[in-house]
């Protein structure tokens, strides 16, 4: 083996080596994107959640205080109705 024929391998064999390596970034790269992906859609669904929480518990609050309305709406309207009745006996009694 001469001189030569000795540069010509070491040439052959470092493109190899490049291309190999080239080829294993090629590889991974993807792969790293997608697993920062898959953290960053992680993240999200998880304020979602959080989110939907918050709001779960102020949609229950609401719900409560619209129910505390609803029955004093109740005992209002009945006692609105007995001043009816009251106002038409008074008024018959004229």
């Amino acid at each position: 083996m001469n001189g030569s024929e000795f540069l010509g391998m070491l040439i052959v064999a470092l493109v190899s080596v490049g291309g190999f390596a080239g080829l294993l970034l090629k590889c991974f790269k993807p792969i790293s994107d997608l697993n920062m992906n898959i953290v960053r859609l992680t993240d999200a669904i998880d304020q979602l959640n959080r989110n939907y929480d918050k709001h779960e518990r102020r949609l229950n609050s609401h719900s409560r205080e619209l129910d505390e309305l609803a029955g004093m709406l109740s005992e209002h309207s009945q006692e609105l109705g007995r001043h009816d009745e009251r106002i038409k006996a008074l008024e018959c009694k004229e």
